[in-house]
């Protein structure tokens, strides 16, 4: 039984304890998600300035990127697109409006 104890407790120091990390875990989640808010928000408003855009983000995304769903809504209707952002570069790019997809 000890031995199972100390094999987890082991795994949990290798991996990191998410227990440790929580704090700045979530600041630092926080703070990309607000990035990514900000700058895919931005990316949309040169696309459509007179849009409602709405951003649904999600910052975990890949190891690599994080993306969001873009909603650009106006008189016309809506358009979507993805923004994603290198977490590394720290650069995003704003797709063209997905086509309407016939039923």
């Amino acid at each position: 039984m000890f031995h199972r104890y100390v094999a987890a407790m082991l795994v949990c120091i290798a991996t990191g304890s998410p227990l440790i990390a929580n704090a700045s875990s979530d600041d630092a989640w926080a703070e990309l998600r607000e990035t990514l808010v900000t700058t895919c928000d931005a990316l949309a408003r040169k696309v459509t300035p007179d849009a409602e855009i709405r951003v649904t983000p999600n910052e975990v995304g890949s190891e690599s990127y994080a993306v969001a769903l873009v909603t650009a809504s106006t008189e016309a209707g809506q358009d979507m697109s993805v923004c994603v952002y290198d977490k590394h570069k720290k650069t995003a790019e704003l797709t063209v409006a997905f086509l309407p997809v016939d039923e």
